[in-house]
C-alpha cells in the first residue's frame, strides 16, 4: 500500500478519522458545561463534578497530544488502527457518562456524580491501562517507561477513587490528578517530530479546528431559531448585533490564530492555554443564545437585558484572555492587535458597571467601530 497518494499520507487520512472522535467528545464537554452555565441561576453547583470534569477534559487533550506518536504505528495494519481507537472509544463513554442525559429529571450533579462516580473512576483507570497496552503494541513502549510510570500512578488515583467516593475524599483526587497531570506535560509536553509527511501543527489544529466549527454551529443554531420565531418572541436589535460582535470576533480570532502555529506546537502547555479561547468563546454563544428545549417560548429582549452583565463580562474575559495568549505565545504586549483589546475592556468595563442604558448601547456602537478600524487597518 502506497504511504503517500499526491502528497496526503496514510498517517493524515487516519489521523482525521480519530479527529473527528477527539473533537466530538470535546464538544460533548463543551455542551455539559453549557447546559450547567445556562442554568445556573436555578441548579446547584458540584464543585467535585466540576473538578473532575475538567480534570477529563485535560487528560482528553493530553491523549490527543500523544496520539501524534502513533501516527506510524498504526498505518502499519487494520489491527493496529483498531487499537488506537480503543482510546477515544473509551473517552467518549466516560464523556457520555459525565452529563447526564435527561437534564429535567436529573439536574442535582452532585447526586449525579455521587451515583455514577465509581463507575467514571474505573472507565478511566481502565483508559490509562490501555493506553500502556497501545503504546507497546504500536511503538514498542516498554511497561517501565516514564509515560507508563504516570499511567499506573492515574490507575491508583482512579482505584482509591472508586473504593471510596466521600466528597472531601474525591476533592482530595481530583487536585491530585491535576498535580500529577501538570508534572507530567512539564515533562513530557515536549514538541515531537515525525517524518511522515503529517506534521505537529496540522496535527493540533485539526483539534481546534473542529472545536471552532461546533461553536459557529451554536451561532448558527441560535439565529435559525430567532428567525423560526420571529413572529412569536420579542425581537430585540441589541441582542443581534451583541451575537454578530461576537460571531466577527469569532472570525477575526481564527483569522489571526495561523500566527500562533508555530507557538503551540513548542510545548502541551501552549497548546492547552491556546483552548482558552475557544472555551470562553463556546461560554459567550451558550450565554447570547437561550437554547431551549423545542416548544419553550421565550421572550428575547427580557433574556437579554437579564443576562447583560454575564455577557459584558465574557467578552471582557475573551478580550482579556486574547491579549495574555499574545503575551505568553508572541512576546507582544505593546503591540497595535493588544492596544485594540484593551480598549476593547476599557469598553466593555464601562458598559459593565453603567447602569444606563444609553451608556450601554453606546459602547455596543462604540465597539463595532472599534472592530472595523481594526479590520481596516489589518488589510
Amino acid at each position: 500500500m502506497q504511504s503517500v497518494i499526491n502528497n496526503f499520507s496514510q498517517v493524515e487520512y487516519l489521523m482525521i478519522f480519530q479527529a473527528f472522535i477527539y473533537s466530538y467528545i470535546a464538544t460533548q464537554f463543551f455542551a455539559g458545561w453549557g447546559w450547567w452555565l445556562q442554568n445556573r441561576k436555578r441548579e446547584p453547583v458540584s464543585l467535585n463534578h466540576i473538578l473532575f470534569s475538567l480534570l477529563i477534559f485535560l487528560l482528553l487533550v493530553d491523549f490527543w497530544w500523544i496520539s501524534f506518536e502513533r501516527g506510524p504505528g498504526m498505518t502499519s495494519s487494520m489491527n493496529a488502527f483498531f487499537v488506537s481507537l480503543i482510546t477515544p472509544l473509551t473517552m467518549s463513554v466516560l464523556a457520555f457518562n459525565l452529563f447526564p442525559r435527561d437534564h429535567a429529571s436529573d439536574a442535582n450533579l452532585t447526586a449525579y456524580f455521587q451515583r455514577r462516580g465509581r463507575f467514571m473512576f474505573l472507565l478511566l483507570a481502565f483508559d490509562f491501562l490501555t493506553n500502556a497496552v497501545t503504546d507497546y503494541y504500536l511503538e514498542n513502549l516498554p511497561f517501565d517507561a516514564l509515560e507508563n510510570i504516570f499511567r499506573f500512578t492515574g490507575v491508583m488515583i482512579c482505584v482509591i477513587g472508586a473504593i471510596s467516593l466521600h466528597p472531601l475524599f474525591i476533592r482530595i483526587l481530583c487536585l491530585t490528578g491535576y498535580g500529577v497531570l501538570g508534572l507530567h506535560i512539564v515533562l513530557m509536553g515536549d514538541p515531537i517530530t515525525m517524518q511522515a509527511g503529517y506534521g505537529l501543527e496540522e496535527h493540533l489544529t485539526l483539534f481546534i479546528t473542529f472545536i471552532y466549527g461546533f461553536i459557529i454551529s451554536r451561532f448558527f443554531s441560535g439565529w435559525s431559531y430567532i428567525l423560526e420565531h420571529i413572529r412569536t418572541i420579542q425581537f430585540s436589535k441589541e441582542h443581534i448585533a451583541w451575537t454578530l460582535l461576537a460571531f466577527v470576533l469569532l472570525i477575526d480570532f481564527w483569522w489571526g490564530a495561523w500566527e500562533r502555529e508555530a507557538y503551540i506546537t513548542q510545548h502541551e502547555s501552549l497548546f492547552l492555554l491556546s483552548l482558552l479561547l475557544p472555551i470562553i468563546l463556546y461560554g459567550l454563544v451558550i450565554i447570547l443564545f437561550p437554547f431551549r428545549k423545542y416548544g419553550e417560548e421565550y421572550h428575547l429582549r427580557d433574556y437579554f437585558h437579564s443576562n447583560q452583565k454575564t455577557i459584558l463580562l465574557m467578552f471582557g474575559s475573551l478580550l482579556l484572555s486574547n491579549g495574555i495568549l499574545a503575551v505568553v505565545m508572541e512576546g507582544s504586549f505593546t503591540g497595535q492587535e493588544n492596544i485594540f483589546r484593551l480598549i476593547g475592556i476599557g469598553f466593555t468595563a464601562v458598559a459593565f458597571f453603567s447602569k444606563g442604558v444609553v451608556i450601554q448601547r453606546a459602547v455596543l456602537v462604540l465597539g463595532w467601530a472599534l472592530y472595523l478600524i481594526h479590520a481596516v487597518m489589518d488589510t
